[in-house]
């Protein structure tokens, strides 16, 4: 946590550190926001059916917050369901504004860390992810990893890139990148996932906030991943079934098992044009109209709240 100014306080991702201070700074505002994107097609009296068994209710409800920064107004129903309030503001998608995109580009291209990829066979992203007991036990981490090598190492014409999470065991990713593949076909991207989407040809991720990364550089992206376990905001599919919702809403071509991830590499090479590719596209640019609009919108949301801390702080200074 900092505090910036005695003004306003910053966190990071980790509630569970957070959540015990939250309360201890009652003169200046909180403002907190979710981690990345968060998409579910459940309603907002769905999830807070759920929150009733306060056992289950997840760490970004937990403690204070003036005012919640969300993306999508399906979350901020959700938030201010909970709360009972209006403190949750959409501000969009504005990383995903082409202003900002095109900078991230530019500033990646001189890092000159991923120089030894071959340019005469197809790249291949692949999105990993962290084991994480919520929804990516290490049985399906295992499961998942190796058979989307295996499927890369039966595609002699393929140069994986693989983005591993910040949190990723690199020791352990790489024991498995080294077993399925030879080193001269796989290259640990150091860069942002929205350069590396922009050097390949085409995208496998994991569930992941990072497909809308890929999507911003206007690179197709097959999710192959596994629901082992529900959690309350995730969403469902036509049969009420764990999904994501970045399949739900179109944003990512589904893969359930390696056969059909390679059946979606053979399309796209194909037929880069088909419906299926054309789909995703409509689907991801009707997700982020008008995001500088949200952000002023966001701004001025906060400049409210850091006026009223204002005024309330000098009134009772005064004692008033």
């Amino acid at each position: 946590a900092t505090i910036c100014d005695n003004r306003s306080i910053h966190f990071g991702f980790d509630f569970r550190l957070h959540c015990d201070i939250l309360d201890r700074f009652e003169n200046v505002p909180v403002i907190r926001g979710e981690h990345g994107f968060n998409l579910t097609n459940r309603t907002a009296l769905d999830i807070m059916d759920d929150y009733m068994d306060m056992a289950k209710k997840s760490l970004h409800m937990k403690g204070r917050a003036d005012l919640f920064l969300v993306c999508s107004k399906n979350l901020q129903d959700d938030l201010e369901t909970y709360w009972e309030e209006n403190g949750a503001q959409i501000i969009g998608f504005p990383r995903l504004d082409k202003w900002w995109v095109d900078r991230v580009l530019d500033a990646s291209s001189n890092l000159g860390a991923n120089d030894d990829i071959p340019e005469d066979c197809q790249k291949v992203l692949w999105i990993s992810r962290q084991v994480d007991n919520l929804c990516f036990d290490p049985e399906t981490w295992t499961k998942i990893v190796r058979s989307t090598l295996k499927v890369i190492a039966e595609r002699p014409n393929v140069h994986l890139i693989v983005k591993p999470h910040p949190r990723q065991d690199r020791a352990k990713l790489l024991a498995e990148l080294e077993r399925a593949l030879p080193k001269s076909r796989w290259t640990m991207w150091k860069g942002t996932t929205m350069a590396a989407a922009n050097r390949c040809d085409i995208v496998v991720s994991v569930w992941s906030s990072a497909i809308m990364d890929a999507l911003s550089v206007g690179k197709p992206v097959i999710e192959y991943f596994e629901y082992p376990r529900e959690q309350i905001n995730q969403a469902r599919d036509s049969s009420g079934n764990v999904s994501g919702g970045w399949r739900e809403y179109g944003l990512a071509v589904p893969a359930d098992t390696p056969e059909q991830v390679h059946e979606l590499l053979d399309l796209w090479n194909s037929e880069p044009d088909n419906e299926i590719w054309q789909n995703q596209r409509r689907a991801f640019e009707s997700f982020h109209p008008a995001a500088a609009e949200h952000s002023v919108d966001a701004l001025q949301a906060i400049g409210r709240l850091m006026t009223r801390f204002q005024r309330q702080n000098s009134a009772a200074n005064k004692g008033v």
